[in-house]
């Protein structure tokens, strides 16, 4: 009689440690590939944002939007670039700023959200307003107020009116950071802006909404003139947000310690 040879408890071990040390050596390059990933996702999104800001200035002689201010609600971003964005609006989300808002102080990984109170019927043209009021709306990037094309009379809430960039052929845009990683949907620099002290805490409406680590030390961002870069962490703090500003080096908290620094 011919016996069946089968595995022994032994063997058995042997394979499934084996299989294991694979596991546990093949996860982290499995971690790091999923996070590259969707970093590569989210500058596909916001080269696309660049192509939607093309499309809006070229159709309105190189000037963009109002944006965001006083009586100007119905010119946000949102609002003026929904044409382009309504059948694909998944592009507000970067996939690593899709989490759904918490109570909790770190909001770096979170979305932000917005409804009808943030842009009354009466502002809005309706078909962002139906969109709006169909459900909550969601997601991670944000806008450098300073792009705005205000007008002259327009509330600019101490800003001087050459602070603003107004135009896609202003000179110098191509230094000045327009859509950003961010936990807000607009911000609006000042040179007195500091790092986020905790991670992700964004009590403030500077740029600091945009300090973010999402992407291992680097946010995504377009520029003014639509050119897509990675900027450092740190060197946000040397960004040409407005036509006049300065930049000031602050006093880096310990989280950001470990980010690389960009002298000039």
């Amino acid at each position: 009689m011919i016996k069946k040879k089968g595995f022994t408890l032994v063997e058995l071990l042997v394979v499934i440690a084996i299989i294991a040390l694979l596991l546990s050596i093949l996860m982290p390059s499995l971690g790091r590939a999923k996070k590259q990933a969707k970093t590569i996702v989210c500058q596909s999104n916001i080269k696309q944002w660049g192509l939607y800001f093309s499309l809006y200035t070229n159709e309105y002689n190189g000037s963009f939007q109002k944006e965001w201010s006083g009586g100007y609600q119905g010119q946000s971003w949102l609002v003026t670039l929904f044409p382009y964005y309504k059948k694909n609006p998944q592009i507000l989300l970067c996939p690593e700023g899709d989490k759904l808002p918490t109570n909790g102080i770190n909001k770096t990984f979170e979305s932000w959200a917005i409804g009808s109170l943030h842009f009354p019927p009466e502002y809005v043209p309706k078909a962002f307003c139906d969109w709006i009021a169909s459900g909550t709306r969601r997601g991670s990037y944000g806008i450098n107020w300073y792009v705005g094309n205000f007008p002259s009379d327009a509330y600019l809430d101490g800003a001087k009116a050459t602070d603003f960039w107004r135009r896609v052929d202003a000179k110098g845009s191509n230094q000045a950071p327009m859509l950003l990683d961010s936990m807000q949907w607009i911000f609006r620099p000042m040179n007195t802006d500091r790092p986020p002290n905790p991670e992700g805490f964004t009590a403030r409406y500077g740029w600091e909404r945009s300090c973010i680590n999402r992407h291992n030390g680097i946010v995504n961002a377009v520029f003014v003139d639509c050119s897509v870069k990675k900027i450092g962490l740190k060197e946000l703090w040397k960004m040409k947000w407005s036509r006049n500003y300065t930049p000031v080096k602050p006093t880096w908290p310990d989280w950001m310690k470990k980010f690389k620094d960009y002298n000039r």
